[in-house]
């Protein structure tokens, strides 16, 4: 994906293939001057599925939000590779990727926010917080930095947990079956990115899906 200057985009890409599907998808956006690109990317379905996504700050003013969302049931194996590239001055990046595994299934975060030496007065963010529902679930969450200029303002964060049972335990005690109960932690957990989806009818099937998956 080029944006040219000033130019506005949003994207997003959403998997639920069934079980059985390997799924590789990469992208690579380039930013030029004041250009803006909202990505989502969603991993649901398949038995593997491997995201990688760069977005290139290659102009001044350029402004780049990543959000991932996945949730993986059974052995499903879910990869995602992110990578925020400022090239330029004055340029932003805001990444949150969130999370939940349960049964057996596996999660990687890897995302670098990598700096050049011009890149001077950038704003970025990296956050990736997963939630475990079950003990043999696994998730492995690796931020990085590798900053180059020195007027900068870069920050990263990574959480990975298990549900918290006194919420459980709160939730059920007002008479909620413990599917239920957990089926609403997960919706709160995730909601920092479904709230930040504009597209209404995106939002309600990213929805029905997970909680088909939390209830299976």
């Amino acid at each position: 994906m080029v944006l040219r200057p000033g130019a506005r985009l949003r994207h997003a890409h959403v998997q639920t293939f069934g079980e059985g599907v390997w799924h590789f998808h990469r992208q690579r956006a380039l930013l030029e001057r004041d250009s803006g690109l909202n990505d989502l990317v969603v991993n649901l379905g398949g038995a593997y599925a491997r995201s990688e996504v760069a977005s290139e700050l290659v102009g001044p003013g350029a402004e780049s939000e990543m959000l991932g969302l996945y949730f993986g049931h059974g052995r499903q194996q879910f990869d995602h590779y992110t990578l925020q590239h400022h090239v330029e001055h004055h340029t932003r990046s805001d990444l949150l990727y969130k999370g939940a595994v349960k049964d057996e299934a596996r999660a990687v975060f890897s995302g670098l926010i990598k700096l050049e030496k011009g890149a001077q007065k950038t704003d970025a963010y990296q956050a990736n917080r997963n939630l475990l529902l079950s003990p043999t679930a696994r998730v492995d969450s690796i931020p990085q930095l590798e900053i180059g200029a020195n007027d900068v303002r870069c920050t990263h964060g990574s959480t990975t947990a298990p549900v918290d049972e006194m919420q459980l335990f709160y939730l059920q005690s007002r008479g909620l079956p413990r599917g239920l109960a957990q089926e609403l932690l997960v919706k709160a957990h995730l909601a920092d990115v479904l709230s930040r989806i504009p597209l209404k009818a995106l939002r309600a099937h990213i929805e029905a899906v997970i909680e088909e998956k939390v209830r299976i």
